[in-house]
Parts: structure tokens; C-alpha cells; sequence
């Protein structure tokens, strides 16, 4: 299946908490393992040492299988390269943590509303209920870019991962001048999109399945519960 890249990315808005859930009991897969070498793995939060990171890509084993048809309906010269995917709690609160510290100092005047609810646009509330999980602590949520297969090198998003800015926003560069970017943005988005995902629009490197995002987007009942602190 060939695919058009031409498309715009649309504008959305941040899902909101679903309630919904018709759970599955589905297994865990380590990415390496299970493509072993046909993407790159770089598990950044464990390489840039934060206490709570592991060092396997863990995900469900739908998400894996869906990873399979974005591989297929990628260019040849490129592969896929995953940043992070299931989280223990320990590093959701961690991450919630760090970036909560980072906007509090920003901005010492705003309540602790106000800067939970700016928080919460890139790092989801910790949440120890396995029914109403972060994202990335279902085994769902996905965070991903696009590099050259010779050299490994990054496909230019306009970006950082991580970077909790509005040009992370994944339509970010619709309206910019920069056509390279857009074009590789559009690449991922659509690749991802037709395989099955949904895409959170504040993160451009940020895809779920089977989760409450998903759920939102697809107005469908989440299918995949918490896993708080289970390694695969």
C-alpha cells in the first residue's frame, strides 16, 4: 500500500478522561526482542539515568503488531526509533515531578492548580487506579520518530523529544514555512494513523492504542488496563 504524505496534519483537541473500559488481558512484548534490529531502541529516560526508567521498550502485544504495518508502510530508506513506551509508576511520578518543579519555577506566583493543569498538557497525572492509568503506564502509549536506516541519524520534527513547548504540538509546523519539517511530521502522523493509532496532539513523537487517548479519539471503551510496576 502506497501512502500520501501530501495531507495536512488536522488540529485537535486534548482528549479528555474517558471512564469507558472493556478490559483484555493481553501480554507485554520487549521490542528488541520482538523486531530484533528492525527498529532502534533508545530508551532515554534510562540512558539519561532518571531512578525510575527501565531498559527495555515494553508494549502490548497489538501495539507491537501494529508497529509492524507503520514498518511496512514506511519509505525504504527510513526505520522507526522508540524513545519510551510502558512506564512503571515510579517513573510516571518522577516525570510528573520534574516538570510540575520546572513550571512551578517558571511561574512562583501560579496556584497549585494552575500549574498542575499546565503540567498535565505534556505528563499525564501518576495514577495508582489500574482502571483510570496514565497512558504510558497501560502498555498502550508509544513515543516514537522516524531515523534513517545507513546512519541511524534522526528525521528533523523541528523539535526535541520532550520538548514541552507549542512547537511540539504535532501540527505545529502546518502553517510554518519550514517544508521539510512539515513533511516529515505529516510522514510519521500517517504512517502511525493508518496502522491503527491515535496521535496526542500536544506530542508529536506521542501514539496510543488500546488506551484511554485511544478510547477518546475513537470514541471507544479503553481496553487496556494499568500495569503499575510489572516489567516484561
Amino acid at each position: 500500500m502506497t501512502l500520501t504524505y501530501k495531507k495536512s496534519i488536522p488540529k485537535k483537541s486534548m482528549p479528555a478522561k474517558i471512564m469507558k473500559h472493556s478490559f483484555v488481558d493481553e501480554a507485554m512484548v520487549d521490542l528488541s526482542e520482538y523486531f530484533m534490529g528492525r527498529i532502534l531502541i533508545e530508551p532515554i529516560y534510562y540512558n539519561n539515568g532518571l531512578k525510575g526508567a527501565i531498559e527495555k521498550c515494553c508494549v502490548r502485544e497489538s501495539v507491537a503488531k501494529k508497529l509492524e504495518r507503520a514498518i511496512e508502510l514506511l519509505p525504504d530508506e527510513y526505520m522507526l526509533k522508540v524513545f519510551d513506551a510502558w512506564r512503571p509508576l515510579t517513573l510516571q511520578q518522577e516525570l510528573y515531578e520534574k516538570h510540575f518543579n520546572s513550571i512551578q519555577a517558571k511561574h512562583p506566583d501560579w496556584s497549585k492548580a494552575q500549574t498542575e493543569q499546565e503540567t498535565t498538557k505534556f505528563v499525564s497525572l501518576p495514577n495508582c487506579d489500574i482502571e483510570t492509568p496514565a497512558a504510558h503506564s497501560t502498555g498502550g502509549a508509544i513515543d516514537l520518530t522516524i531515523a534513517f536506516k545507513d546512519s541511524g541519524k534522526e528525521l528533523d520534527m523541528g523539535t526535541s523529544f520532550d520538548d514541552f513547548t507549542c512547537l511540539s504540538h504535532t501540527n505545529a509546523f502546518e502553517c510554518r514555512g519550514d517544508k521539510y519539517i512539515k513533511h516529515n511530521r505529516r510522514l510519521l502522523y500517517w504512517i502511525m494513523i493508518n496502522s491503527g493509532f491515535t496521535n496526542l496532539p500536544s506530542e508529536w513523537w506521542h501514539y496510543d492504542y488500546g488506551d484511554s487517548f485511544w478510547g477518546y479519539y475513537k470514541n471507544m471503551p479503553a481496553i487496556y488496563c494499568g500495569i503499575l510496576d510489572k516489567i516484561c
